[in-house]
């Protein structure tokens, strides 16, 4: 997949307020990477990890559904591709954990599609 430089307003981790965004699928899994500097951090997730089936059942979809849903909003932010996915999905770091949040522009409010930790 691609890497994006993704601007972060709450850093509370990072150097600065921007870092790099990458993504790929392992077997039915995901591994996210993000990168600032010369630091990686890293989260692997399978069907069967906590915080997927946590999130998963907040937003009612199985396991697999929902590392597909956080794979494809990944894949649009890295790739800059579906303007309308960029609005809806936001990923933000704060503090050791990456954060997928989603935008209602009709409620006009955020709410919170997952919190998942990383790993240097």
């Amino acid at each position: 997949m691609g890497l994006r430089r993704i601007t972060n307003e709450g850093a509370t981790t990072f150097k600065d307020q921007s870092f790099y965004l990458h993504s790929s699928r392992q077997g039915n899994g995901l591994e996210i990477i993000a990168i600032d500097g010369s630091i990686g951090y890293i989260s692997k997730l399978e069907p069967s990890s906590n915080e997927v089936l946590k999130w998963s059942k907040n937003i009612q979809k199985t396991p697999d559904e929902y590392l597909t849903a956080l794979f494809t909003a990944l894949e649009a932010t890295e790739h800059g591709s579906a303007e309308k996915k960029l609005e809806e999905n936001i990923f933000e770091v704060h503090e050791d954990c990456l954060l997928w949040k989603q935008f209602f522009s009709q409620q006009n409010l955020h709410g919170r599609r997952g919190k998942f930790p990383l790993k240097k």
